[in-house]
Order: C-alpha cells, then sequence, then structure tokens
C-alpha cells in the first residue's frame, strides 16, 4: 500500500496563503514589545474554538495558555532564544468552552544578522489524544518539527518554486508517504481545471510530473476530489 499526500490551489503559489491553511497550527510572531501575532493557520479555529480574527495583531493566544503553565513557556522560549536554538515544549491550553487542552509547540527566533530577531516562526499541534502514549507523541512531534523545517525553507526562499521539492522531501520522510504532490488550479477553455505542478515520491513510485495526462484535467473528470475541496475540507480516495 502506497500513502500520498495532495495539495491543491486557486492560485499561484502564494505562501500567505498555503499557510494561513496549514492543518497544523503555524504562526508568525513579531519581534516587539509584546510580540503580537502577524500571521496564524485557520486550525487556530479548532484548536481553540476562537476564530482567528481574535489572534492576529495582538496577545490574545497568550491569554489562553492555563495559568499554572503561562510563565514557563515564555521562559523557555526567552531562554531558547537566548541560546539560538529551536524551542520545544507542552503545556496546557483553556479551550473557549473551558475544557483543557493538552498541545506541543515548535519553533525558533529567526535572526536578521548577528544578533537581531526578525521574528519568530512555529507550529503548534493538539496532543490530548497522544499524551499518554510515548510511541505516538513522539511521531507527532517528529511530524511538527518537519513542518517547522519545511516553513523555514519556505521562509527564507527567494522563490517559493525553487524550494518546492525540498519542503516534500521533508513532510514526506516524516508522514512516511510514498509520493506528495501539488496541483495548481486556473481556467482553461472557459472551464476550471487543474494541472500537476509540483511532486516528489520514493524510489518505488514511479512519478506523474511529466505525463500530459495530468495537466489541464477538468474539475468535473475529478468531482469526487474536489467536491471536499471546495467546501474546504479534506479528501480521502481509495
Amino acid at each position: 500500500m502506497f500513502n500520498y499526500i495532495g495539495v491543491t490551489t486557486m492560485k499561484a503559489i502564494d505562501f500567505k496563503t498555503v499557510f494561513k491553511h496549514i492543518p497544523t497550527v503555524s504562526y508568525i510572531i513579531n519581534n516587539d514589545d509584546q510580540y503580537t501575532v502577524e500571521l496564524i493557520s485557520e486550525a487556530i479555529e479548532q484548536l481553540t474554538g476562537y476564530a482567528k480574527k481574535m489572534f492576529e495583531k495582538n496577545t490574545f493566544y497568550r491569554d489562553l495558555i492555563h495559568p499554572e503553565d503561562r510563565q514557563a513557556v515564555i521562559s523557555h522560549v526567552l531562554e531558547a532564544t537566548r541560546k539560538k536554538t529551536n524551542y520545544s515544549l507542552t503545556y496546557r491550553l483553556v479551550h473557549k468552552d473551558g475544557h483543557i487542552i493538552w498541545v506541543i509547540e515548535k519553533g525558533r527566533a529567526v535572526f536578521d544578522g548577528v544578533n537581531h530577531i526578525d521574528y519568530y516562526v512555529g507550529m503548534i499541534d493538539n496532543i490530548s489524544d497522544y499524551k499518554m502514549t510515548e510511541s505516538l507523541l513522539k511521531n507527532r512531534e517528529a511530524l511538527l518539527e518537519a513542518i517547522l523545517k519545511a516553513t523555514e525553507t519556505l521562509l527564507s526562499a527567494y522563490d517559493y518554486n525553487d524550494v518546492m521539492h525540498t519542503c516534500f522531501a521533508i513532510l514526506g520522510k516524516a508522514n512516511r508517504v510514498h509520493r506528495i504532490y501539488y496541483y495548481q488550479n486556473s481556467i482553461y477553455q472557459g472551464q476550471q481545471v487543474t494541472s500537476l505542478k509540483h511532486e516528489w515520491v520514493t524510489g518505488d513510485i514511479t512519478p506523474h510530473i511529466d505525463d500530459p495526462n495530468q495537466q489541464n484535467i477538468p474539475f468535473e473528470a475529478m468531482k469526487t476530489f474536489f467536491e471536499p475541496l471546495l467546501r474546504k475540507a479534506p479528501y480521502e480516495y481509495i
């Protein structure tokens, strides 16, 4: 059995658009006096129960950290920043409805020059279901590390197209999948179509990137694929 990851978008590659839709909570935080959130993915809504707009340009997320964990979280991030290393920690969040969520957060300060911090980039994942299972927790932690590494690669790239294969390789190996692909949607001869633009495969898989049949595929020919995507839901197809 082979495992795959797919990505499709209606626009040309736009990092902010892709970033906001990453399934795991992803963020970019400004290096200002309050460490305000510059960009955060829509997954924050499912994690916390609050609308994404509640977190942008302010410090609202910090208020959701359990009071008993808040200072330890801040101290850990500041210490890792001082050492110029990644931070990795688990702590509790208070959901909108009041229940407690265990999360794991991984991130780092990105330096512009020797000592000036440009911004912080990181990922947050709900590990409540994995908290009692060490092996599953390690798998989730490895996946989060890969997502963070891929995100940093994208952020540092002059042209995102140049590093897509590198990012796919990072994510593919961490997810233990055999193929990752990226389709770009557009209008062709008056109808909505999708075309394969980037692909990563393991050695056992035949790539499709050069197959002309994977270009300008009408939406109508892939209803099973597009019906959930147009509802902003993931698809599963066997």
